[in-house]
């Protein structure tokens, strides 16, 4: 009997994880992050609208400061090495009632490989508040991902539960398959739209 050599299964399970790992690194469209409040009355919402669009809402800033800008940085402790995008903040309040707005990134820039943000103090190497990317949370019975449960999410739930592949959006029991359990659920779903 030849014995089992699991260094291909290894290989395969270690370029996986980096594959994964990688993924976390580059946050997509709709990823978004509520600021922190570490001073200046920091806070708001900012959401990735595309490559190089930010959206940013509710947001509230006392307008003090010396040299402040919007940051992106690989982790939420490198916005000294960041990159500034968006305009000085410096002079400006805002209370959260201005609407939302958004920041285009610098010419040939994108957020590939930028996964947190700052309202960075350049002068004082401080940041202001910050968060970190996160996807966004999907929405149990909307299949086609349009942000609305209703009847147009029906052939893509169908179409899961022939295939057998999985999707979070269709997994109303929580038992990290779509199966026939879930038909009920996502029927009550539909009729409660």
């Amino acid at each position: 009997m030849k014995p089992r050599t699991f260094g291909p299964l290894i290989a395969l399970l270690i370029s996986s994880l980096s594959q994964l790992a990688g993924a976390q690194m580059m946050p997509g469209v709709g990823y978004q992050t509520s600021l922190s409040t570490n001073s200046h009355d920091v806070s708001g919402t900012v959401t990735i609208v595309d490559a190089d669009t930010l959206l940013v809402e509710d947001f509230t800033f006392d307008g003090l400061g010396v040299s402040v800008f919007f940051y992106l940085a690989t982790s939420d402790t490198t916005f000294i090495d960041g990159l500034p995008v968006g305009p000085q903040l410096v002079g400006t309040s805002f209370d959260g009632t201005e609407g939302p707005f958004t920041i285009d990134l610098p010419a040939g820039m994108t957020v590939d490989g930028y996964n947190a943000i700052s309202v960075w103090c350049v002068a004082a190497n401080l940041s202001f508040g910050d968060g970190t990317f996160s996807p966004p949370t999907p929405i149990l019975g909307d299949l086609n991902n349009d942000g609305v449960v209703d009847f147009s999410d029906v052939g893509p739930f169908i179409e899961l539960l022939i295939s057998g592949e999985f999707q979070a959006e269709a997994d109303f029991d929580q038992d990290s398959a779509v199966t026939f359990t879930d038909i009920p659920l996502f029927v009550r779903a539909l009729s409660s739209q």
